[in-house]
């Protein structure tokens, strides 16, 4: 029943979701950027504007995923995306650790 609502494959969706939580990561500073403008011009609370920012890159993931998926198969999507989430995790980490070093 749920593959006549939503006709794509977990495949599509692990992937997808890889990529978007990898491009999240990446793009703290449009993030960031995305969160202000929206709870500034739809004067919602920070939240929800943050949980409002996570579409596009839901959407990005998508597509990310897609194109990938077209050109290099059906595994790849996924494999790589793993490889970009981790990547991006550790940037992140240092890149936090960095901040935190010119504070003090």
């Amino acid at each position: 029943m749920l593959d006549k609502l939503f006709p794509l494959s977990p495949s599509i969706v692990a992937g997808s979701c890889l990529w978007s939580l990898a491009l999240y990561l990446s793009f703290s500073g449009f993030r960031e950027w995305l969160i202000a403008q929206i709870e500034h011009n739809l004067s919602i609370n920070l939240f929800y504007a943050s949980i409002s920012s996570i579409i596009p890159f839901l959407l990005l993931g998508f597509i990310a995923n897609y194109l990938l998926e077209l050109a290099l198969g059906n595994s790849w999507g996924i494999s790589l995306g793993i490889l970009f989430t981790i990547s991006c995790g550790i940037y992140q980490l240092g890149r936090h650790d960095n901040n935190n070093k010119k504070e003090q």
